[in-house]
């Protein structure tokens, strides 16, 4: 494969930036929470909460990806869900607790933990295009990070793009996040500019 034929740094970091981060993956997500009808302030007993956890999973996903999610899927990722976002609480039953005096803020927690699952997943979709063995690819993309960022960063000159190329990753993310940072400084002084 020629280098005109393998991915660019500046595509793979162009679907990593922040605007396409936030329309593919975050967007759809704050939309399925905020149209979501809360009914109640707080459950009373856990028939209650699985119902409305089950009601919120099943409107997020439909909303979100299109689908119906059969009752018994959409519970059971909503388990899933409160067990991550409540892990320090107690998990899913530490959800359970808090919705019995604030479901909305057990609903919250639930689109944050969503919201950074969809996040994470549109993240590795986008580094899986690139073939995980394709060792020349990594490579390349090793060397297109080190001659743009070596004016910013002098300290990546001091390795080599095959050192780097281990965490080609890392090195897309980072540059997509450089220049996310730059968007927003131009942006700080120049409105108009961005």
């Amino acid at each position: 494969m020629s280098d005109k034929e393998r991915p660019r740094l500046e595509v793979i970091a162009g679907e990593l930036s922040d605007d396409k981060v936030r329309e593919k993956a975050i967007n759809p997500g704050k939309k399925a929470y905020m149209s979501f009808g809360q009914e109640k302030l707080k459950v009373d007993d856990y028939a209650g909460f699985m119902k409305e956890i089950t009601r919120f999973m099943a409107h997020y996903e439909k909303s979100v990806n299109g689908g119906d999610l059969p009752e018994q899927m959409a519970f059971g990722r909503a388990q899933e869900i409160l067990a991550a976002a409540f892990q320090k609480e107690g998990g899913y039953e530490g959800a359970y607790k808090a919705a019995r005096k604030d479901l909305p803020a057990v609903f919250e927690r639930m689109a944050n933990a969503l919201e950074q699952r969809a996040v994470h997943q549109y993240q590795n979709s986008v580094l899986a295009k690139v073939d995980p063995f394709d060792w020349d690819t990594h490579v390349s993309m090793a060397n297109q990070y080190i001659d743009r960022m070596k004016a910013f960063a002098p300290d990546v000159k001091m390795k080599s793009a095959e050192q780097m190329a281990h965490n080609w990753q890392g090195l897309a993310i980072d540059y997509a996040n450089m220049q996310g940072q730059a968007k927003s400084q131009l942006k700080a002084y120049n409105p108009k500019a961005a």
